[in-house]
């Protein structure tokens, strides 16, 4: 029997605009038709966005550590994933 398991992936959420022009980048984690947004704290301009690979741009100034905390967080999901699939 095959198990659904949540996706996660990152993502540059346009449709909020922040004070800053910037637009907040979140996580979104699908499972059983459902989405659940969890914002990571970080924010850019669509141009720092690169939309295929899901992270920051090098030519924006911080774009080391935006990437490192987007994966921090990715890690963190994945892990309470894998903790709650542990206890079924």
């Amino acid at each position: 029997m095959k198990r659904n398991l949540p996706t996660v992936s990152v993502i540059l959420y346009k449709s909020k605009v922040l004070a800053n022009r910037e637009n907040p980048i979140m996580l979104r984690i699908c499972f059983n038709g459902q989405r659940k947004y969890k914002s990571t704290g970080l924010s850019c301009l669509p141009k720092h966005w690169n939309e295929n690979k899901g992270e920051v741009r090098a030519s924006h100034p911080m774009s080391l550590n935006y990437n490192s905390i987007i994966r921090s967080e990715i890690d963190k999901v994945n892990r309470y994933i894998m903790s709650v699939e542990g206890q079924q």
